[in-house]
């Protein structure tokens, strides 16, 4: 980059490794869970727990998304497979719950004479563990 102030946004991209195991089945449990109303297990959800139940991203946490997490985990297809998402570190994300999970991924970021900094948050789609 030449020397200069720029501005943009900066999306960041990483793909789920299936031999990670980090998709497991207790984490469809955890989904269904919170989709009939109950806590995981472990206790109250957080914003970011949310947001990694919400698989297909149709902002709800349904036992759709249980499903769809319980594939992943044993390795059948799906047209959601398990993914990343990064939000900027200081969204938001009090108005998130289990029927309204919208979030905007990804961060703006000042490149100043080639360098940038940014702080974030990464959620593992379907990876439903005490943040």
């Amino acid at each position: 980059m030449p020397d200069g102030i720029f501005s943009g946004e900066l999306e960041i991209v990483k793909s789920y490794d299936i031999d990670s195991y980090k998709v497991s089945s207790l984490d469809a449990l955890q989904i269904l869970r919170i989709a009939v109303g109950l806590d995981p297990t472990f206790g109250p959800a957080t914003p970011e727990n949310l947001i990694a139940a919400d698989l297909n991203q149709d902002g709800i946490v349904s036992s759709m998304d249980a499903l769809i997490v319980l594939r992943n985990a044993v390795g059948l297809p799906t047209e959601y497979p398990a993914r990343w998402v990064f939000l900027d570190a200081e969204t938001d994300l009090s108005a998130i719950s289990e029927t309204n999970v919208r979030y905007v991924s990804g961060t703006q970021v000042t490149v100043t004479d080639g360098e940038f900094a940014t702080e974030m948050t990464s959620i593992l789609l379907g990876n439903i563990e005490v943040i």
